[in-house]
């Protein structure tokens, strides 16, 4: 047995004479007791639930447009009190293009420069999800996501109280903490 989403068999009066009829997927046998459950609900799942689950806030519409950069040669003391307000600080070029990112954690590396100290860079684009931005941001263990355009300039950053701000609004789901 094969669920719908790839192929369905049905046995029609013409398949008992001995002949083949197939469906590809969207297509669905006249005779309906032949569809299972499980390819009921890949059917629908796959209709309507992506349309219910697709997000309505991308990283353009939340993301800070003001940030602070460094430069690679610019002193890590000199930025570190950046650092440590933000919780991070990308580092670009003259032109703006994205090379690396300092965190906290950073700081306590050797080094005098910020091109000693910084990470390679994680970054989302504007037209990503709140939801893949907070996927990106679990995977790589990062607190602020750079967000940059298809030349890899900065254009933005979003950092996790966005995230879930923008998840709390989208989902409608309010958030209850238990007060002790």
């Amino acid at each position: 047995h094969e669920p719908v989403s790839t192929k369905l068999r049905a046995q029609s009066s013409s398949e008992q004479e001995g002949t083949d009829s197939e469906f590809v997927s969207g297509e669905w046998p006249v005779n309906w007791s032949l569809v299972s459950m499980e390819d009921c609900n890949a059917y629908y799942i796959d209709k309507k639930l992506k349309s219910e689950l697709e997000s309505h806030y991308k990283l353009s519409d939340i993301m800070d447009t003001e940030i602070v950069t460094a430069q690679e040669g610019q002193s890590k003391d000199s930025i570190a009190k950046s650092v440590k307000d933000i919780g991070c600080v990308p580092v670009t070029s003259g032109m703006g293009i994205l090379l690396g990112v300092i965190y906290e954690a950073d700081l306590a590396k050797t080094g005098a420069t910020a091109g000693d100290i910084m990470e390679k860079p994680v970054a989302g684009k504007g037209t990503y999800s709140v939801e893949e931005a907070a996927c990106i941001m679990l995977k790589y263990k990062i607190s602020a996501l750079p967000v940059v355009d298809e030349k890899a300039v900065l254009i933005g950053l979003v950092n996790s109280v966005e995230i879930f701000q923008a998840m709390e609004i989208e989902t409608g789901i309010e958030a209850k903490a238990v007060e002790l």
